[in-house]
């Protein structure tokens, strides 16, 4: 989680999903790896959440089929 916000706190990209695979790559073993993806993706969805609440109240949205 750490590298991951660090890279966010950084980040001149908007492939955030290109990021995550290049640096969990990088991890020797599949436990690191996984581990990884979840700090990275919890941060993501930690920063869009509260990005979201603070801008402005969420709106109700209608989906057609």
């Amino acid at each position: 989680m750490k590298l991951a916000q660090t890279w966010l706190d950084h980040a001149r990209s908007r492939w955030h999903w290109a990021v995550m695979i290049a640096e969990r790559d990088l991890l020797p073993y599949a436990m690191e790896r996984r581990a990884f993806e979840v700090g990275f993706l919890s941060r993501i969805h930690q920063r869009v959440c509260s990005q979201k609440h603070s801008v402005q109240p969420v709106r109700t949205i209608s989906l057609q089929l």
